[in-house]
């Protein structure tokens, strides 16, 4: 069985994940997925930490957020 590990799970690396895992689930092929981060919160990188001071975190507005599409739901393997 084939291995990929994905180092960072900043955006990036989370992105690439869901990418690569939206095409295994077209396929019949099997990965094992290894991710490593630095930190315990998978999503935030270094610069995104939650644990910094409200002053510095980033200042969206979720009206920003509106009319964005709501993601396919991607099923592999169950």
């Amino acid at each position: 069985m084939k291995q990929l590990a994905i180092i960072g799970q900043g955006p990036r690396g989370l992105y690439a994940l869901e990418q690569l895992i939206s095409n295994l689930s077209q396929s019949n092929t099997s990965i094992n997925i290894l991710l490593i981060d630095l930190t315990n919160e998978f999503g935030t990188s270094c610069v995104w930490k939650t644990s910094q001071p409200e002053s510095n975190w980033i200042n969206i507005n979720e009206r920003a957020l509106s009319g964005i599409e709501k993601r396919k739901k991607i099923n592999y393997k169950n």
